[in-house]
Formats: C-alpha cells, sequence, structure tokens
C-alpha cells in the first residue's frame, strides 16, 4: 500500500457534470463513491481562468474528476438528491483540480478545491 493511498481513509461523493439541458442548465452523471482525504480549511485559489477565488475545502482523491463536477464528504448512503447533486447540504463544485506526480512517478497526488 502507498503512502498516498494510505491517506485516503475517507470517502466522498462524485457527480462528474454533463452537457446542458435544453435550458442552459448543468447535468450530471451517476453519482460514484471515491476515498478520499477532506479537509476544510479556507484558502485562496487561482483558478485555471486566472481568477483568485476563496476554497471552502481541500480533498486528496483516490481519482481524477472534472472541475465544474460536484463532491460531497460521505457515502451514497448520504445522498439525499442524487439527480440534483447541488441540493445536498454539504456539496460543493470543484474550483480546481491539481493532479501531480510522487517522486518516484509511480502514482499521483489528485487534490480537489471547493
Amino acid at each position: 500500500m502507498s503512502a498516498i493511498t494510505k491517506v485516503l481513509k475517507q470517502k466522498c461523493v462524485y457527480w462528474a457534470p454533463g452537457t446542458p439541458d435544453a435550458y442552459g442548465q448543468t447535468t450530471y452523471s451517476e453519482a460514484i463513491e471515491l476515498n478520499c482525504r477532506w479537509d476544510d480549511n479556507q484558502q485562496q485559489i487561482i483558478r485555471d481562468d486566472g481568477t483568485m477565488v476563496m476554497s471552502k475545502a481541500e480533498v486528496m482523491l483516490s481519482a481524477d474528476v472534472i472541475v465544474g463536477g460536484v463532491l460531497k464528504f460521505g457515502t451514497l448512503d448520504d445522498v439525499l438528491y442524487m439527480n440534483e447533486p447541488t441540493r445536498n447540504d454539504g456539496a460543493f463544485e470543484i474550483l480546481k483540480f491539481d493532479k501531480n506526480p510522487n517522486f518516484k512517478c509511480t502514482e499521483f497526488v489528485r487534490t480537489a478545491y471547493l
């Protein structure tokens, strides 16, 4: 077991963004559960478009995610609104995603900022 895998002891639910509906509203794919390390901490981040925003949480993840998707701390059993992720308490849009190799380049550290 790698050092990165060892710290991903928590669970979160992820909805990837889909194509907009007929009204221009974002749709989301089916929710999946990921291993994570969820840290609630506010920090300033610079989004890919260069804007500076405040992030509510930093989440290390076991898989890649897409900016514009949604993450919620907990398991699929904790989700009340499967098809409307932003209606769930504690569900936040992914503002930024980083993926960097470890020192040996054998695996990646994946971090989402919400």
